[in-house]
């Protein structure tokens, strides 16, 4: 396989949206502050690279859950399109928040999921409700269509990754493997990245076997094993984003989950400086 000949990494944006639900700052939406008061943003400069931190705000005077996400990845795909970065980073409470990522990008992008969830349901196979148990299933066009279609540059995802998984709702990962979602327990291979030319990563911190949020569940992947995964897509393919969500500060008094997500974000940008984006 030959790898990508990428341009050098000197502009990263770095999107803030602390929002959960359709709440701000609440639950897994005081997440995205909290990695910048750890100093998130001064870890990751480095020589000849700008790092840029916007907030991303819900214009809606009444939060709804669902008109909350679709404002938010609305603003979401603009400024990204806007922005074009090197390497855009967004600091989510919700993994929806992907969905206007991979928007705002011009081009198709494969999409690399690690969750512990599988979040393939629709409005016709939930039994919570929760949109972010719909979140990929919406990304890949299952769902919420008209909603979506909202999202300036939505068109649905066709190459999906799902890396970790471990809870699954009654019949979702049957779901998702008609889908054509890859699922992969514990290592994506070269192999599997070979078709992936440019990639948006979603990294979901419940993937981790460390409490993170209220929906934690036993049987995580390890931190180095997350990493050798963000290695092995850096080394295959062109990384253009990365979500980083559902990171609940008060499920993390120890501050374990919060460290390990420092150290993965600083290792990709030096794994990326080092193969030139």
């Amino acid at each position: 396989m030959l790898f990508p000949v990428l341009e050098p990494l000197k502009k990263v944006l770095i999107l803030v949206v602390p929002y959960d639900s359709g709440q701000r700052a609440q639950r897994m939406g005081a997440g995205p502050q909290h990695w910048l008061t750890a100093g998130l943003a001064d870890q990751l400069k480095r020589d000849q690279v700008r790092v840029t931190v916007e907030t991303i705000e819900s214009p809606l005077n009444f939060p709804l859950e669902v008109g909350t996400m679709l404002a938010l990845n609305q603003q979401i795909a603009i400024r990204i399109r806007q922005v074009s970065a090197d390497l855009t980073i967004i600091l989510s409470g919700n993994c929806s928040s992907t969905i206007g990522a991979v928007a705002g990008q011009p081009e198709d992008l494969g999409v690399i999921w690690f969750d512990a969830h599988g979040d393939f349901n629709t409005p016709d196979t939930t039994v919570t409700g929760f949109f972010d148990g719909m979140g990929l299933a919406a990304l890949m066009g299952y769902g919420w269509n008209a909603v979506m279609h909202q999202i300036p540059g939505f068109r649905p995802v066709r190459q999906v990754i799902h890396i970790g998984g471990r809870d699954f709702d009654p019949e979702e990962r049957e779901r998702m493997i008609a889908a054509g979602v890859q699922l992969i327990d514990q290592r994506v291979s070269g192999a599997v990245l070979e078709s992936f030319k440019r990639v948006h990563v979603h990294l979901d911190l419940d993937v981790l076997d460390q409490p993170v949020n209220p929906f934690f569940t036993e049987g995580g992947l390890r931190v180095d094993q997350v990493r050798a995964n963000l290695t092995e897509i850096a080394t295959h393919t062109t990384i253009s984003s990365l979500c980083v969500s559902a990171y609940d500060p008060r499920h993390d008094e120890e501050g374990r989950v919060l460290q390990a997500g420092l150290t993965l974000m600083n290792d990709l940008i030096d794994r990326l400086m080092l193969s030139g984006g």
